[in-house]
């Protein structure tokens, strides 16, 4: 009988430990955006959670574009226009937001694309599911996801690649 105590406690000893973490253990990455799916996803196929990352550094650069479209790279992230997916010259920043999200911003606010241009994230340093299977968000201002797009994730080059429409943030979910 003791033998048999003596199991039953090391067996919920090990369930607690498992269910609440061990006392000593680090903490995940704690973001400052909101990790939660939106109501409108009735199917509940839309990520749950943002990737967590190690913090990144806030980094930012611009470039003028126009019909011709080009690269602009901001860290090791990068948006590709195409050309015809821009009527217009415009100065295009897109800001690395220092946090432990792969979170990247573009201004212009509410830029529309004829085309969709591709976007292009680092997940370098992201804890991605087992099969890969991250998607690119749109973040809206209260910081909830508000769009999900469909992405490729590179395990060589540590990606997620996604096509984009519009502007403002944008961030790698599950």
């Amino acid at each position: 009988m003791t033998l048999r105590f003596t199991a039953v406690a090391v067996a919920l000893a090990a369930c607690v430990v498992l269910a609440c973490g061990a006392p000593d253990a680090a903490a995940p990455p704690t973001s400052s955006l909101g990790t939660t799916r939106r109501a409108y996803d009735e199917s509940n196929s839309a990520p749950e959670t943002l990737v967590a990352c190690t913090k990144r550094a806030t980094f930012s650069d611009s470039g003028d574009f126009g019909p011709n479209g080009g690269t602009l790279w901001v860290g090791r992230n990068r948006l590709i226009i195409p050309p015809g997916a821009l009527s217009e010259h415009v100065t295009i920043r897109g800001t690395i937001v220092g946090d432990t999200v792969a979170f990247l911003q573009f201004q212009p606010e509410g830029l529309h694309f004829k085309k969709p241009a591709g976007l292009i994230l680092d997940a370098t340093g992201c804890e991605l599911p087992p099969d890969d299977a991250a998607d690119v968000v749109y973040i809206d201002d209260r910081g909830d996801i508000a769009e999900q797009i469909r992405a490729t994730y590179n395990n060589a080059w540590h990606t997620v690649a996604a096509p984009i429409e519009h502007f403002s943030g944008y961030a790698i979910a599950f």
